[in-house]
């Protein structure tokens, strides 16, 4: 993993089934949609905090590339990752912010009149998700805080 080790814990998520995906898949997208995949209804996180959380806190480009290429096949909720600025940065051309807002819409998701998600309303706590879950298997570490400051993680 990338970064250095800051002490804080690693964050440790869930493997999904990944199905029939053909093609070659990079481990580091293996790791976004794995994250992404534990994103709960409701609740976002922004393309940097993805990259903080997988210790690679100046990728968040390479995580929107990598939901850029997410397979058909694979059942991941990409649209609730977003710009740190709350905004929507999908494409437009193929109507895909239009279906993004509507998915987030459709799970309660709040937008005020410039198009922006108020993170401290509807930012996923890691931290709290890890503190009151049985750690799930399969570890991707995170070695940095996300945009917000929180702790990522916690074990024992």
């Amino acid at each position: 993993m990338g970064g250095a080790h800051d002490g804080k814990s690693a964050v440790t998520i869930s493997r999904p089934n990944y199905g029939n995906i053909s093609g070659p898949m990079t481990s580091f997208q293996r790791q976004v949609y794995a994250l992404v995949a534990q994103v709960p209804r409701g609740r976002v996180l922004s393309y940097g905090a993805v990259a903080a959380l997988l210790g690679r806190p100046r990728s968040a480009r390479a995580v929107g590339g990598a939901l850029s290429l997410t397979p058909d096949d694979l059942e991941l909720p990409w649209w609730r990752v977003i710009s740190s600025s709350g905004r929507i940065s999908t494409s437009p051309i193929h109507h895909t912010a239009q279906v993004q807002r509507a998915l987030l819409e459709d799970e309660g998701v709040e937008f005020d009149e410039g198009g922006r998600i108020d993170f401290e309303r509807f930012e996923w706590d890691v931290a709290a998700h890890y503190d009151s879950t049985p750690a799930p298997s399969g570890n991707i570490g995170a070695s940095a805080s996300h945009r917000s400051g929180l702790p990522i993680g916690s074990s024992s």
